[in-house]
């Protein structure tokens, strides 16, 4: 399931023509109408269904049942569908909120309608490789442990769509903390006051949600990635953000079960999009690599 370029899709593709994983794409599912995946579908014989939300947030007359914007999400299960479970209240997760996500009527009828149709498929494994959509436990209950999700960040940092770059922009500040701190050592009798100094050593890149230990169990790291003469460093000016794919159970944002991590250096003269192409390569060894181990 994807919403943009298509670029992991891609890799999954072509990881199969090579024969390096063992595995078949019975169909695509897009929620953008010009998602470059569906062109990459269609070049490689691949169904692909187009499920957009907004049909969901028209009025009833832009849909054929009349009926689309009060459909209620506890229509039963059909065909080859998997049985869901669904409570009642359906709560929302504090990440979804903190994020103002909502399950209204709306998101969950699409979200219902999307799970009976992925349903028909009978997948055993169903990728979320950029899709731009907080799924809901109305779809997450149909395919359980069976939704993994991949996103550029180390567990339990960096939760959300904007990642990579929040992940430079933490780690720029760390280092003008740094020259800030030399640009002090060279002259003492600026300092005004102790307290504001700065570590020399840059600290690891934090993030407002820890990853719990329950995930820790199940990662699997790697050592970054060989120096690259383009970026230049030194042990002390780099640091790391990274990649993961993990599993999605319930409505939080990035923060299920993880598969499968690996981290991916940071240097001084990187620009964001240096940073973004050299994540973009590791996703794609990473998420081709975690499907396999899920399928086993």
């Amino acid at each position: 399931m994807a919403s943009g370029a298509g670029t992991n899709f891609g890799a999954i593709l072509d990881a199969i023509s090579r024969g390096v994983l063992d595995a078949e794409v019975v169909a695509l599912v897009v929620n953008r109408k010009h998602a470059g995946a569906r062109l990459l579908a269609e070049k490689a014989g691949v169904a692909c269904h187009y499920m957009p939300l907004a049909p969901y947030r028209s009025t009833s007359s832009s849909h054929p049942s009349g009926q689309l914007g009060r459909k209620q999400p506890s229509r039963k299960s059909s065909g080859s569908q998997p049985s869901c479970k669904r409570s009642g209240s359906q709560p929302t997760s504090i990440c979804a909120q903190s994020r103002h996500w909502t399950e209204d009527a709306e998101r969950l009828a699409y979200d219902s309608d999307l799970a009976e149709m992925v349903g028909r498929l009978s997948p055993d494994l169903v990728v979320l490789a950029g899709w731009m959509h907080l799924l809901s436990p109305v779809f997450l209950d149909c395919f359980p442990r069976k939704v993994i999700n991949l996103h550029p960040a180390l567990p339990g940092q960096f939760p959300g769509n904007n990642a990579i770059e929040d992940a430079w922009k933490s780690y720029r500040k760390t280092l003008e903390g740094s020259q800030t701190l030399e640009s002090l050592s060279a002259h003492p009798h600026s300092q005004s006051s102790p307290t504001q100094r700065t570590p020399l050593m840059p600290p690891p890149l934090q993030s407002a949600h820890p990853m719990p230990h329950s995930q820790s169990a199940r990662s699997v790291s790697a050592a970054p990635q060989p120096f690259d003469p383009q970026t230049p460093g030194t042990p002390q000016q780099s640091a790391s953000t990274g990649v993961m794919v993990h599993y999605v159970t319930d409505a939080g944002v990035d923060n299920g079960a993880v598969v499968k991590f690996v981290e991916v250096p940071m240097y001084p003269s990187d620009a964001l999009d240096v940073l973004r192409a050299r994540i973009r390569a590791a996703e794609h060894k990473l998420l081709v690599s975690a499907i396999s181990e899920v399928l086993l």
